[in-house]
């Protein structure tokens, strides 16, 4: 009988060891580390990367107790610019902080998600449209077409804004034609349109062909006037803004979103949607900051068309939009967009 006991016992502890090992192990695999690569298209030392990029990933990792680890390189180290997005749907890299404009070839809805010339007036339309207008249907039109093509969007915000810049005086729209304007995709059709010379050229290739007279101006975030050092080679300004939220954004392969746990899903999400609007201002801040540098330390004049050109510059940005309706989910926001800014009275 005590035999019998003893041997039950031992079938006991044994059944209560297993289960123990089971939740060890089990444990083990939910406190398991998981590194990602984020391959970033914008330079080490733009604000993009040094606030945005770092505070997100920041986030994430105090967060997850450290479970999920996100390693940043700048751009081409893992993958060019324009192969960054093939990178990351194939699974060869983890995640991407990039912009829209350079995969319009994989994902069209891009366009649209970048901005269209002369759309949104602020920071604070850009947002309440792509999150909040209609439930933030325009954001979940574009993630759909993310996903179609293996990556899932994270999310998406404004940077600097857009502005003419060049070496000539521009009083009237008159002013722009025949000049050759550095310029890309919409923009390129909307120089088109106003007389001028569009000219596709790297970013990265502005300083010289601008001090070289290859081409008369050009179309960029306002705040390179000091990161790329365009307030050497450019002696003029022209406002308004020809797009004050261009737009760019974070997305991660598809398979290894997928595998995260709902909990660092969310991790993920919170901390790219807390800390976009944050980078969103301080990129305002630092055009401004930048162009008065300029104006200081080179001489660089801002000049402001009339009311009456601006009203010119609309419509004929405007009449470029329709170029952007490559897929039905473009056409279903660019109506919402044009019903937004309906509302808005604009």
């Amino acid at each position: 009988m005590k035999k019998r006991e003893c041997w039950i016992g031992m079938m006991l502890f044994a059944v209560v060891l297993l289960m123990g090992t089971g939740s060890l192990q089990e444990a083990s695999a939910s406190e398991e580390v998981i590194k990602w690569r984020l391959q970033s298209v914008f330079p080490a030392a733009s604000l993009g990367y040094e606030m945005l990029v770092n505070d997100v990933i920041k986030e994430i990792k105090e967060k997850t107790n450290g479970r999920l680890t996100i390693t940043p390189f700048p751009p081409g180290a893992l993958a060019k610019p324009l192969e960054t997005y093939d990178a990351v749907s194939s699974g060869a890299v983890e995640m991407a902080f990039s912009t829209a404009i350079y995969h319009t070839r994989k994902v069209k809805e891009g366009l649209v998600e970048f901005g269209l010339p002369m759309s949104f007036k602020d920071l604070e339309e850009f947002y309440e449209f792509y999150y909040e207008y209609k439930g933030g249907e325009a954001f979940k039109l574009i993630s759909q077409a993310y996903e179609e093509r293996g990556t899932h969007l994270l999310g998406f915000g404004p940077t600097g804004q857009y502005g003419w810049m060049t070496k000539f005086p521009v009083k009237t729209l008159e002013d722009l034609k025949g000049k050759k304007m550095r310029s890309f995709a919409l923009f390129s059709i909307l120089v088109q349109k106003l007389g001028g010379a569009p000219v596709s050229l790297p970013g990265a290739e502005q300083y010289m062909a601008l001090q070289r007279g290859t081409i008369d101006g050009t179309i960029y975030p306002i705040y390179v006037l000091e990161t790329y050092k365009l307030k050497e080679v450019v002696d003029y300004v022209i406002l308004p803004f020809i797009l004050t939220t261009p737009s760019i954004n974070f997305y991660i392969n598809l398979q290894a979103w997928n595998k995260l746990p709902d909990e660092m899903k969310k991790i993920a999400e919170k901390a790219c949607m807390e800390n976009f609007p944050v980078y969103s201002r301080a990129s305002r801040d630092l055009d401004w900051k930048n162009l008065e540098i300029a104006k200081k330390e080179r001489g660089l004049k801002v000049m402001t068309l009339p009311d009456a050109e601006v009203k010119k510059l609309r419509q004929v940005a405007e009449s470029t939009w329709p170029e952007a309706r490559k897929t039905d989910r473009c056409e279903r926001m660019m109506d919402m967009i044009r019903a937004f800014l309906k509302e808005k009275g604009h």
